[in-house]
């Protein structure tokens, strides 16, 4: 069966109608083996992670998608402490700031 009985027909703003997929799933739950028929690149989202953990699915299977959380060994995604987790030690698996670093020296070196 053809993806395209699965798109959503909108009006197009060049073109009368265009395709798109339909709204992502939220479910409480990530997507089972059973849960097949999808277009491709259906997303799905398991709202009961924290964050909420996304799949898409690529015909076949679904996907987690994102990327890893980035460690001292590992490439990957990364958030920035906030100067308030810089300062107090905090912070964990986190990017730090330059300016951020530069700060807290400046006041411990000036608190000598």
């Amino acid at each position: 069966m053809s993806d395209r009985a699965y798109l959503e027909e909108v009006v197009g703003v060049k073109v009368p109608y265009v395709y798109v997929l339909p709204k992502p799933v939220e479910a409480q739950r990530p997507p089972a083996g059973s849960d097949l028929g999808y277009a491709r690149g259906q997303l799905w989202y398991d709202l009961s992670t924290t964050p909420d953990t996304q799949y898409c699915w690529d015909g076949a299977s679904w996907t987690a998608g994102g990327n890893a959380q980035a460690t001292t060994a590992l490439a990957g995604v990364s958030r920035y402490a906030t100067y308030a987790e810089v300062s107090t030690g905090t912070g964990s698996n986190n990017s730090t700031l330059a300016s951020d670093v530069y700060t807290y020296i400046n006041a411990v070196a000036i608190a000598g």
